[in-house]
This record gives structure tokens, C-alpha cells and sequence, in this order.
């Protein structure tokens, strides 16, 4: 039992921090080069936090408007003062916009969360102009990190949090009891309630229901291929880009030849 207990500390010491914290950060790195092939005159970030990652994507699209949802009240101010219209939200809940208000709409990691994400995301494209530009960013329930864990009968890292609790997975539950930290938290800049996940897709889950919402050119890319971290991480994703540990997605609004759920009768 010592063995085994010291064997989870080491490759927690050792690897899976860095993996996981390299991968969101190499994720993080990709959806700002995506962002900045366009021009946006305005933009939503769903799960803004204080701003600051908000300002920083509006700086690398040109955005003039600024727009963010977040559900904690003493962030959302932080995101006022910096000139960020920002508004709370129930996240199963329709969006408070007008019917194409926006050019591009961020949504970091917080997919995961609502009850209804097929609503979710046909909510983000009813928001968007004509042409406009949606992207995600969230984990992969087949990254080999969580391959492994299911293989070993644990919960995989993605949905190890539950009411506050971390199951079913030793690693994960060994991060937040000793040092209060856990994949499910890295490198998040806001929040839209819990770290709990109601729902992880894999590459093609994910790009399935972006089109079956509405989406059109949409590109799905992988980052954080563990165990490996930095150029070696990227080289494994571009060979294997359906078992990285976060999914970058894009896709656009087209006009409208299709029905939405949400559509008024």
C-alpha cells in the first residue's frame, strides 16, 4: 500500500501538474491565434471572471464592444470597472441579447456546465451576426488521461467533482485534499457557478453538436497530450488530435436554412 500511495505522489509530483497546466495553457494559446485571423466589432465572453483575459481578447480581435456573462457578483464588478458590460445569467437559461449582437462569442470552458447544452449553444449562434465566429474551449472525455483512469476503474480526471467532492479518482482526490488545486481548475479565469462538469464531449461529440445546432466550418483541435507536455504535446496532437486533453473548437454562423429548438413557434 506504501508503494502504491508513493507511486501516486511521484507521478503527481512529476507529471501531472505540468501536463495538465501546459496542455490549457497551449489551449489558451491556440484560441488566441484563432481569434486573431478576424475583425470583431463586438464580442461576448461567456465566463469573463475579473475581465482581464476578456480585455485581452478584445485586444488581439479589435473588438470595441465589450460584453461578458458571470455569475459571481464580485467579479462581475472587477469586469465593469474595467468597461466590460457584464451581466449575470442562469446558465440553463436563455441569453439577454438581441438576435445578432455579437461578431464573436468566447466560451472557456464553461460548455460543460449547463443542464441543456444543445440550448446553449443555439442560444451563442442565434447571438451571432451573419458570418460571425464562435469558439470553445473545454476538456476531452477521450484525452488518454481519462482513457487511463476509466482503465483503471476510476473516474476519469473530467468528472471526478460532485457537490463539492472529489470521487473516485486517488490522483485527483490526493491534488485537492493536499494542495486545494485539481485539473478541473487550471488555468480558469472565471466561473459560471461550480467547478463541477455536467457534461464532457469527446472530439466527435463535440463537433457533431456544434453542426446539429447550426454551426458551419467548424474546426475542432486538440492540445495537452499526456503525458507529454510542450513541443512534444503538440507534435502527438497533430498526428492524434482526438485524444488531447482540451478541445479548441471554431465554427461560424451561417445563414439561416435550418429550424433551431429554440426558435419561437
Amino acid at each position: 500500500m506504501t508503494r502504491n500511495v508513493t507511486s501516486i505522489q511521484k507521478l503527481k509530483a512529476f507529471i501531472i501538474p505540468g501536463v495538465f497546466e501546459n496542455g490549457i495553457s497551449r489551449a489558451h494559446d491556440l484560441g488566441e491565434r484563432i481569434i486573431a485571423r478576424r475583425n470583431a466589432e463586438s464580442m461576448l465572453d461567456i465566463g469573463c471572471g475579473d475581465g482581464t483575459q476578456t480585455i485581452e481578447y478584445a485586444e488581439i480581435a479589435g473588438a470595441k464592444e465589450l460584453y461578458g456573462i458571470e455569475r459571481s457578483d464580485d467579479l462581475r464588478k472587477k469586469a465593469g470597472d474595467k468597461g466590460i458590460k457584464c451581466s449575470g445569467w442562469d446558465i440553463d437559461g436563455r441569453l439577454k441579447y438581441e438576435n445578432e449582437s455579437f461578431d464573436l462569442i468566447i466560451s472557456n470552458r464553461n460548455i460543460r456546465q449547463p443542464l441543456d447544452t444543445r440550448l446553449f449553444l443555439e442560444e451563442c449562434r442565434r447571438c451571432l451576426r451573419i458570418n460571425g465566429q464562435f469558439i470553445v474551449i473545454t476538456e476531452n472525455i477521450a484525452s488518454w488521461a481519462n482513457i487511463c483512469a476509466l482503465v483503471m476503474g476510476w473516474q476519469p480526471f473530467s468528472m471526478m467533482k460532485t457537490g463539492g467532492l472529489t470521487i473516485g479518482n486517488p490522483i485527483g482526490r490526493y491534488l485537492y485534499e493536499r494542495h486545494g488545486t485539481g485539473m478541473n481548475e487550471s488555468g480558469q479565469t472565471g466561473t459560471l457557478g461550480s467547478d463541477e462538469n455536467i457534461r464532457i464531449y469527446s472530439y466527435s461529440g463535440l463537433r457533431d453538436l456544434m453542426e446539429d445546432t447550426g454551426f458551419r466550418n467548424i474546426r475542432v483541435y486538440t492540445k495537452g497530450w499526456f503525458p507529454f507536455r510542450g513541443i512534444l504535446s503538440d507534435i502527438m496532437c497533430y498526428f492524434d488530435r482526438r485524444h488531447g486533453h482540451f478541445l479548441i473548437a471554431t465554427g461560424f454562423r451561417k445563414a439561416d436554412i435550418w429550424k433551431s429548438a429554440s426558435a419561437s413557434p
